[in-house]
């Protein structure tokens, strides 16, 4: 069936400082509001027009208007997680009339989405070197730049209704709403010492692991972790699902020192982790002491609450603007 559709795309990409959140429903929701802090980074506006190629010839409209937000973990000891899909509660418009709100998803599409980790290399600050000029003291050597793992924000959508681009008169004065976020009430750390062994350590009252084979050279390591049961129940986890006491959520590499790698390279994207199955992997120095299984105790689904002041609205009558062509 062939169709005919015509896209129509207006947005605005502005960014504000963030806004801490401000209230929560429980103790435990108005405890965890203080770990997140929350801006919102754009806000898009789409329209498209569909004809089918039918003998009714029916055209078909649809209108979406889009607020897109990051969220800071200002404590990541604690987080296990967010929702990408927020909730909007309030919003009203430029003199402060209320704007219509739809109904609320009846349950979040995605499944929690751990904190998001980035590699970056960091040099040393440049105001040591301008400092020693100014003193005119001998330049020092500049220590080579140093890869780091670099906490990112996580990315929130909000389904708004296109409609308030008629009723909001250019702006949003105010829009209200929460997302959801597992957190942990503590973790625990269970060292299983780089080895192969055929002794079971438990790390939660239904999951047991030992290490089948383990062994590490000056720039190299692999292991395998074998659990029982076999079958472990690693479903990513939603909105909906209980939760237990205890919940593995990270292994770590243990040196010499006794303190973990940096590193977050095979960590998946959702909770909980698979604990089982084979691992490799090198460093410049690779002397491993132990294998660490980190876990959540108490995690809980918690409301966090935002607030957003003045977002400006596109224009859905403006053309989009043509490229230009280069000289």
């Amino acid at each position: 069936m062939a169709h005919l559709r015509r896209v129509i795309t207006v947005g605005i990409l502005i960014s504000f400082t963030g806004l801490s959140v401000a209230w929560a429903g429980s103790g435990l929701d108005a405890k965890a509001a203080d770990y997140f802090t929350v801006k919102w980074s754009s806000i898009g506006y789409t329209k498209a027009d569909a004809i089918q190629n039918t003998s009714a010839a029916k055209q078909e409209t649809s209108e979406n208007l889009v607020l897109s937000c990051a969220i800071t973990i200002r404590d990541p000891n604690l987080v296990l997680g967010t929702l990408q899909q927020g909730i909007v509660t309030q919003v009203t418009g430029r003199q402060g009339q209320d704007i219509r709100v739809g109904p609320p998803p009846q349950q979040p599409v995605f499944p929690y989405e751990r904190p998001r980790y980035q590699q970056r290399y960091t040099q040393a600050p440049r105001w040591r070197t301008a400092l020693r000029s100014v003193l005119r003291l001998s330049p020092t050597r500049i220590p080579a730049p140093k890869l780091a793992w670099e906490l990112r924000p996580s990315q929130m959508s909000l389904q708004l209704d296109a409609r308030a681009l008629d009723q909001a008169g250019g702006q949003l004065r105010q829009v209200k709403g929460y997302f959801h976020a597992l957190v942990a009430e503590s973790f625990e750390n269970v060292d299983v010492p780089f080895e192969r062994n055929d002794r079971w350590v438990r790390l939660t009252p239904n999951l047991e692991v030992r290490l089948s084979q383990a062994s590490c050279t000056t720039s190299s390591f692999q292991y395998r972790v074998e659990t029982y049961p076999q079958n472990e129940d690693s479903s990513p986890l939603r909105l909906s699902d209980p939760l237990p006491q205890r919940l593995v959520v990270a292994r770590q590499l243990i040196g010499p020192d006794g303190k973990p790698r940096d590193d977050h390279f095979g960590q998946p994207p959702w909770l909980p982790m698979h604990v089982g199955g084979a691992m490799s992997g090198g460093y410049t120095d690779c002397q491993i002491k132990a294998l660490r299984f980190v876990i959540a105790v108490n995690p809980a689904h918690c409301r966090i609450p935002f607030e957003f002041q003045r977002v400006p609205l596109p224009d859905p009558n403006q053309p989009p603007p043509r490229h230009q062509p280069s000289k």
